[in-house]
């Protein structure tokens, strides 16, 4: 496994924050509307260029997380957010997870990565989303 520590001293530009909902320099929330009724996104953490939202590469990597006894509901919205985060720029797909599973969303983000992360004791799960979709599944058991 890497050391976001490591990636970030190849990054010295980028940000990294937790809960982060911002859009900007505006300081408007990230929305995207296909994510819920308010259409605002929180990621866990994310590690980005502040300001530059809608420039090619200026987002890295969206990481969410979620504890084993979580509804799958819950993990799958995750897991959507992931997908939709990780959609290049100005490119439509259509989400195959979560609650909005079917609905088409334009890329808004382009993050280059998106990790969703379940630190469960007996069998971690370390799920990687690149493109808009589901990349690898590291399942430790």
């Amino acid at each position: 496994m890497i050391s976001l520590y490591e990636v970030m001293k190849k990054y010295p530009d980028f940000s990294v924050d937790v809960e982060y909902n911002r859009y900007g320099t505006i300081k408007d929330p990230k929305r995207l509307e296909a994510m819920s009724s308010s259409g605002r996104i929180r990621c866990d953490l994310i590690v980005h260029r502040r300001g530059e939202n809608l420039v090619e590469g200026a987002n890295l990597i969206a990481v969410e997380m979620k504890k084993s006894y979580q509804t799958e509901n819950a993990k799958n919205n995750d897991r959507g957010r992931l997908e939709a985060l990780t959609i290049p720029l100005r490119i439509k797909k259509a989400l195959d997870i979560g609650d909005q599973k079917g609905k088409i969303v334009e890329g808004r983000f382009g993050y280059k990565l998106g990790v969703y992360f379940e630190p469960n004791v007996i069998s971690p799960i370390i799920e990687y989303y690149k493109d808009g979709k589901l990349y690898s599944i590291d399942n430790y058991k």
